[in-house]
């Protein structure tokens, strides 16, 4: 019984794991650069959005005691310079797709 729920499980993980290698092969190299950032202050995320037919990359931080800006950077690494009526409008029409990264580890 423990054998036949185990090997399920396992092939879950191994699956997912490649999923996240093959994800981060198709992100732009600014986005990767901030990936294997270590520094974690301030709880750092990346949020990709679909927006006036281009794909956005969202930098932002959790921290409450954080004073941030937010940064755009397009599908192919290039930091998008938004006015701000035009980071209004981006969060109005915005299409949410997925967190691409949410956690950070410091060493």
């Amino acid at each position: 019984m423990t054998r036949n729920l185990l090997i399920p499980i396992l092939l879950i993980v191994c699956l997912s794991c490649a999923k996240e290698e093959r994800l981060a092969e198709n992100l732009p190299s600014q986005v990767l650069e901030r990936m294997d950032d270590p520094n974690c202050t301030c709880d750092p995320y990346i949020d990709q959005y679909q927006w006036q037919n281009i794909t956005v990359y969202f930098f932002g931080f959790r921290g409450p005691a954080c004073n941030w800006v937010p940064r755009f950077v397009d599908q192919h690494g290039n930091e998008l310079e938004l006015s701000r009526e035009e980071i209004d409008l981006f969060y109005e029409e915005a299409e949410f797709q997925k967190n691409v990264w949410w956690s950070c580890t410091t060493s």
